[in-house]
Parts: C-alpha cells; structure tokens; sequence
C-alpha cells in the first residue's frame, strides 16, 4: 500500500522534531513539493501534540501571532505570497515583542519558495532548515516507500528520482531504471516556477542535461562549452539552490523527476537553443578523454545519445558497471 502524504510526514516528524526542540524560534524554507508545512506541523504534534500549538497566517494574523506570543502558546507561522518581505516583517514584530516578553515557547515560521536570496538573515530565529534538512533521509525512505527496506540501491534511486521531497516520494517507483513518470508529472508544476531560472544560467542550464556527474567533471564541461572553466568553489555554491540536491552519496544536481520535467519545457520553449546545447554536449561525451569514462557514459545515457554509448562502450565498456549511480 502507498502512504499519503500525512503518513509520509509523520515519517519525518522524530528526526524533525529533535532538530526543533532545543530552540524557541526556527523557519522552515523550501519549495512546496519538500511539504515544509506538512513537516512543521508533523514536528509540532510530535513535540506538543495535535491540539497543543495555534497555526497562523501571515501577514493577516499578525496579531493572532502577537495573541500567541504574549500568552507563550507555541505556534506555527505559515507565510503567504513566498515572501520573504513578509518574514521581515514578522521578524520585526518577533524581535521588538522579545524586548518585552520574558521568552518564547516556541515559534515555528514556514516559507515555501523557489529562491532564496543572498541578503536574508536569519535573526532572530535560531535555527534554519531548508530543502537539504528537509530531504528524506536512506532511513526515512525505506520507512515510506514500500518493500525496499535493506535494499540500499532502490533507496538510492528513489532519492535521485525526487531528492527526498518528501510531496514525491508517496508516488515514486524504485523499480524504474530510467524515471518514473509519475514523479515526472508531479514536478511539472516545479519545473514551470523554476524553468526561466533556470534556463537563464548556464551552470544549471548544462546540469539539467548533465545528471549527476562528479562535480570536476561539470566544471570540464562548462569550461569546455564557455572558454571559461568555473572554480569548484563556484559549483559547490549550486548545493544551496532549493532545487539542487546531493541525497546520500550522490554529487549535486537536479531530482531526476524534476530535471525530465524541465528537459521537456526547454525542448518545448526553446527547442533550436535546447538541441545545439545537447549537440555540444554529445561532442564532448565522444571526444574529450579529459572526462572520465564513467562520467561521459552517464552524460550520454541522459542525453540517450546512443551512438555516443556504443562509440565509449567500444573502448571502455569493462567501466559500465561502475556507472550506476541511481
């Protein structure tokens, strides 16, 4: 039997809560399929039972909040219109009612976004758990996802199909080699938020076709494909993106799900761009001796440029089975 989402939730909720307990004032930022409100409220039932916190909207219920404060209730703060705007704004009523409060019980403020700009600080909250704290664990997978416990290479499939969001895993399937369409679908509505981001930068831009190639092997390519090769410390700053993900053992890059999704808007949007891109980047698959040969059969299975796979087969072939990282 497949989960629900609320069952998935309540996987999550001991690892969660444990990570809230120790702090009054912590903010949960990551997009709506990681499910951060479902986790919080999973955490705070955890921690305070079902009935033992308030939930309030911001910016509407800002004096509900203040209510919740002054009477030391715990509460879970859901932010409307992904705004971080409006969580500067809760911020400076938090923090101007800490002046005069003796404490807080325990505050837990949810942010569903896309984008995470450079300039948030985190005060007055104490603790921030974002897209890569809220990914399933090996453990929590194998707790939601039917028959594969014990089976360590369905987990790590099925994080690479979703990342760990925890709106996609009740619908995953770990049998599936390739991806498994109904994550695909499900992420259609991530890929449509994220697609002009995307597409807009060529680093993630070659990751969407690139799959998760060690990262060494994507500073390479792009420097191969742009004249200019980009420092690993660059690439490693990919990692913090909400839609970039390193579950497990895996180097970073997109859930497969999602990363299928936005190949099928790019070649949908701007087809001619999208095909002298995987052009070149077939090139090098055949060409460069400089990219390992895991790495290049891995490029040309996400391309499914099967030429490409017989031409390093031929040489290399004894290296396939060392190329399976799902």
């Amino acid at each position: 039997m497949v989960p629900d989402a609320a069952t998935v939730a309540a996987v999550f909720a001991p690892r969660l809560a444990d990570l809230i307990a120790p702090h009054a004032l912590s903010l949960l930022v990551a997009p709506a399929e990681y499910r951060p409100g479902d986790l919080a409220r999973a955490a705070m039932d955890e921690l305070h039972g079902r009935d033992g916190y308030r939930s309030v909207r911001v910016p509407e219920d800002i004096p509900e909040l203040l209510q919740a404060l002054a009477e030391r209730d715990p509460v879970i703060v859901e932010v409307v219109n992904d705004s971080f705007e409006v969580v500067d704004a809760m911020r400076v009523e938090i923090t101007r009612h800490l002046g005069v409060l003796p404490s807080v019980e325990r505050l837990v403020a949810v942010l569903v976004t896309d984008t995470i700009p450079d300039h948030v600080s985190d005060q007055p909250f104490t603790l921030v758990l974002d897209h890569r704290d809220l990914a399933a664990t090996r453990d929590e997978v194998a707790a939601t996802v039917p028959d594969i416990r014990g089976q360590a290479m369905l987990i790590g499939r099925v994080l690479n199909h979703t990342g760990g969001a925890a709106g996609l895993l009740h619908i995953t399937d770990p049998e599936s080699v390739g991806y498994p369409e109904r994550v695909v679908q499900a992420s259609i509505p991530w890929a449509e938020r994220i697609h002009d981001e995307v597409t807009a930068d060529d680093r993630l831009r070659t990751l969407l076709w690139c799959g998760r190639i060690a990262t060494d092997t994507l500073a390479t390519v792009l420097g191969e494909l742009t004249g200019q090769r980009p420092s690993l410390s660059d690439l490693e700053a990919l990692r913090g993106l909400p839609y970039v993900t390193a579950p497990a053992h895996l180097p970073p890059g997109l859930p497969r799900g999602l990363s299928v999704a936005l190949q099928r808007l790019a070649l949908e949007r701007d087809p001619e761009s999208t095909a002298a891109l995987c052009r070149s980047l077939s090139g090098l698959v055949v060409t460069n001796e400089r990219i390992r040969a895991t790495d290049r059969i891995l490029l040309a299975t996400t391309l499914r440029d099967w030429e490409a796979i017989n031409s390093i087969l031929a040489s290399k072939g004894y290296l396939l089975a060392l190329a399976e990282r799902e």
